[in-house]
């Protein structure tokens, strides 16, 4: 899985000539459903983040376990 933004990126970059000749109003038209898939990343993330029954100093862990598990892509 990639982050919304490592997504967009990619989008970008597949479509450069398509982007380079497209008007700011329409660019923004192209990358707005990006925000709403960061909003449910978000959202998931903080959901995970809650599954702990209490704080016991392993949340930084779980935190960077998480999105090492989820989004990064340099496995």
């Amino acid at each position: 899985m990639k982050t919304a933004m490592q997504q967009l990126i990619e989008h970008i970059q597949n479509n450069a000539t398509k982007f380079s000749l497209m008007n700011t109003y329409n660019i923004l038209k192209e990358i707005e459903p990006y925000l709403e898939k960061e909003k449910e990343q978000i959202i998931e993330a903080v959901n995970y983040g809650n599954k702990q029954d209490h704080y016991d100093a392993t949340e930084v862990e779980l935190s960077k376990y998480y999105y090492n598990e989820t989004f990064n892509q340099n496995k």
